[in-house]
């Protein structure tokens, strides 16, 4: 599980900040009016925004039908993708690139995928007890 599918924190604000530029750019060349720009640019950082909070989604998934304890480099991974996007999201909500309820959808999922990674080893090992609990039965000594 320790295929990384975002860069690093600084390399994935360095690229995102370039692909913005970028995009600039080549707008900027074109006849297309200022306003109509900014909107293109926002609707570009949004759609990558939204991959990015998909692709962690995608993350927790694979943690779930993993069936295995979570190790805790994998965990401070997850963890640390889902605060760079979220830092990226405060930055653009800082600068009024979104609206609202598309900020505050983004936030949630994020938010909920990080309790699901905090709280995913007790909640496994709880499961298991469950599921195991006939083979710490043995006659009518318990070894619980």
């Amino acid at each position: 599980m320790s295929t990384s599918v975002f860069p690093e924190p600084a390399a994935a604000t360095t690229r995102l900040y370039l692909s913005s530029l970028t995009i600039v750019v080549r707008y900027s060349m074109s006849g297309r009016s200022a306003e109509q720009k900014i909107r293109e640019l926002s609707f570009r950082i949004q759609l990558r925004i939204f991959n990015r909070v998909s692709d962690i989604s995608e993350l927790a998934d694979e943690i779930k039908n993993s069936g295995t304890y979570l190790i805790y480099h994998d965990k401070a991974n997850y963890l640390s993708k889902i605060d760079t996007v979220m830092s990226e999201i405060a930055l653009c909500e800082k600068n009024n690139v979104f609206d609202t309820e598309f900020t505050s959808k983004m936030k949630q999922s994020l938010d909920e995928r990080k309790q699901f990674v905090l709280n995913y080893n007790s909640n496994f090992i709880e499961q298991r007890k469950i599921d195991y609990k006939y083979l710490w039965s043995k006659g009518s000594f318990s070894l619980v």
